[in-house]
C-alpha cells in the first residue's frame, strides 16, 4: 500500500449558509521519512498503529475495525467542525477516517504530521453560500454533473 498524498478536509454544517468547507493536502513523495513516522508512531484509539489500522481497512477486516472504533466513544458536541483524514493510495483508492472527533490519534507521529501539513500542505477553501452571495467575483466549487433518469417506457 503506497500513500501518494494525505489531506484533512473539514466543514461545519451547523453554520448553514456560512459553512465554508476546506481541504489541506500534502503530497507525500518528498516526505517519506515523515510518512513512516506518522504510520509507525501514531496509535489509533490506543489499540493499533495507524499503519495497522490502514492495512485492516484496505483488507476490509470489519470485525477488527469495529473493535477499534468501539474502543473510543467520546461525547460529541453540536456545532463543532467536522474534520476527516484522507489517505490517497497509488492504486486510486482512498481510505478516510471520517470525523476525527470519533478517533483518538496519539503519538509523536500524528503531532509532527499535523505541523508538517500546516506548513507545507496546499489549502483549498470553498466559499460559503453567504460569501458567494456577497462577492460576485467568487466562483463556487464545481457541482457534480447532474444524472438524468431514463424516461419510463410504457
Amino acid at each position: 500500500m503506497k500513500i501518494t498524498s494525505i489531506s484533512f478536509s473539514g466543514s461545519n454544517p451547523s453554520m448553514g449558509p456560512h459553512n465554508s468547507p476546506s481541504e489541506n493536502t500534502l503530497s507525500m513523495a518528498p516526505y517519506q521519512n515523515e510518512l513512516k513516522h506518522l504510520l509507525e508512531d501514531t496509535q489509533v484509539n490506543g489499540l493499533v498503529t495507524l499503519q495497522e489500522y490502514l492495512n485492516l481497512h484496505k483488507q476490509n477486516k470489519q470485525a477488527e475495525l469495529t473493535k477499534i472504533h468501539d474502543a473510543y466513544n467520546p461525547k460529541l458536541t453540536q456545532g463543532a467542525r467536522i474534520i476527516d483524514l484522507n489517505f490517497f493510495l497509488e492504486d486510486g483508492t482512498t481510505i478516510t477516517l471520517n470525523d476525527l472527533r470519533t478517533f483518538q490519534l496519539t503519538g509523536d507521529g500524528f503531532t509532527d504530521f499535523e505541523k508538517l501539513i500546516r506548513e507545507k500542505g496546499s489549502v483549498h477553501k470553498t466559499p460559503s453560500e453567504n460569501e458567494l452571495k456577497n462577492d460576485p467575483t467568487l466562483e463556487p466549487f464545481p457541482a457534480a454533473p447532474a444524472i438524468s433518469k431514463p424516461a419510463k417506457s410504457d
